[in-house]
């Protein structure tokens, strides 16, 4: 399978068990996404950065200073009870290869999904570059594993956004917010008799369609009332 040969999907970790073994920078700064996802996340370093401090006040954050040892990829037990589930993902970013390689083949041993930050490769999650428009994420990443040139692309990507879409960030926020309401009002109008739902997809022509030019002049006017109405008439026409 070519390197390339990689599928681009989102990984939801909202209450979920994930373990980051390592403590400097780059372990800050990929335990800080996971908590912003809101993860559960136990660290296991002997040492840590300083900017892990301004972390540790988290709930969702647990951190043991000490050396990885493989009973760490199992769920908590105290008195014969589970304290945690099975741990979803693991994030090794050691400057050690050794435990790079140990966590990484332990990890699949067990079915558990394993980044490596060494080796984006060797594992079976990577970090794309993302940045934010409204309540859209959009992330970019290289299949040559090289982070600067994602970064670079992120980064004029998102000083054109505005140009390109005509809209800010909040304003995104705004047409977002109208979609879902129509989409709900579509969905409960949709219903069929027996009381199933059927979802109305985004990607679908007629979506395509009704979010023109129209549409987005009277969100940047505020008009967003209006905006949904017209959704409404051209989705239910």
């Amino acid at each position: 399978m070519s390197e390339s040969a990689q599928l681009s999907v989102q990984l939801q970790v909202q209450g979920r068990s994930c373990v980051v073994v390592g403590g400097g920078a780059v372990a800050v700064r990929r335990t800080r996404r996971l908590l912003q996802a809101g993860a559960r996340v136990r660290v296991i370093a002997p040492s840590l950065h300083q900017d892990f401090d301004e972390l540790d006040a988290s709930e969702l954050l647990h951190i043991e200073r000490r050396v990885f040892e493989p009973a760490d990829l199992d769920p908590i037990t105290t008195a014969g009870e589970t304290q945690s589930p099975k741990v979803l993902f693991v994030i090794v970013a050691t400057n050690d290869p050794a435990v790079n390689n140990q966590v990484g083949a332990l990890c699949t041993e067990a079915g558990i999904l394993v980044n490596r930050a060494d080796m984006a490769h060797a594992g079976d999650v990577s970090f794309p570059a993302t940045l934010h428009w409204g309540s859209v994420t959009i992330a970019v990443s290289d299949s040559e594993g090289s982070p600067a040139l994602s970064q670079w692309v992120a980064r004029r990507v998102d000083a054109s956004l505005e140009s390109v879409l005509g809209l800010t960030s909040e304003q995104g926020e705004q047409l977002a917010e109208v979609i879902a309401q129509v989409r709900q009002e579509l969905q409960a109008a949709r219903s069929s008799a027996d009381g199933s739902r059927r979802d109305v997809t985004f990607d679908a022509p007629d979506w395509r369609s009704a979010l023109d030019e129209s549409i987005l002049v009277l969100v940047r006017m505020g008009r967003c009332a209006e905006a949904k109405e017209r959704l409404l008439a051209c989705l239910s026409s």
